[in-house]
């Protein structure tokens, strides 16, 4: 994974990376954490390419897209030794939820945290749920599996 840090174009220097929230500074656990990101294949932008001054027009009908929830990119979102649990539109019925369906088509990053998945998901871990036993039963018999 590319690690992208954003320019300062006034100052002509990287902006610095934002802290891990393992740091030990913060003094949480790893395991005491969960990532809950959604997966739409080419949906979240990658990179963009930036014309020459003075313009410098952005070129978005060339960019390049990846796996993400429209916003975020999966691999930016999941932080290495956290559980993280992938959330894709397809995990909506059409026939059962049609509009959570549509919406998680549209935009998924703005509707995780009301589908009841989620919901789901989040309730068990602060039950004490760890692994497997986190997901909702639609969740668990998902291939490959929606946990990492």
């Amino acid at each position: 994974m590319e690690l992208l840090l954003q320019f300062d174009h006034q100052n002509r220097r990287p902006y610095a990376p934002m802290p891990m929230p393992t740091d030990p500074a913060f003094g949480l656990a790893s395991q005491d954490l969960l990532v809950i990101y959604g997966a739409k294949d080419s949906s979240t932008l990658e990179s963009v390419a930036v014309g020459p001054p003075p313009d410098n027009w952005y070129d978005f009908d060339n960019a390049r897209k990846g796996q993400g929830d429209d916003v975020v990119l999966a691999g930016s979102a999941k932080l290495p030794g956290v559980t993280a649990v992938q959330i894709r539109p397809e995990d909506f019925s059409y026939i059962l939820y049609p509009i959570q369906r549509a919406y998680a088509e549209t935009d998924l990053h703005a509707f995780l945290p009301a589908l009841e998945e989620v919901q789901t998901i989040v309730s068990a871990l602060f039950g004490g749920a760890t692994g497997m036993s986190l997901l909702p039963l639609n969740l668990q018999r998902a291939m490959p599996s929606r946990i990492s």
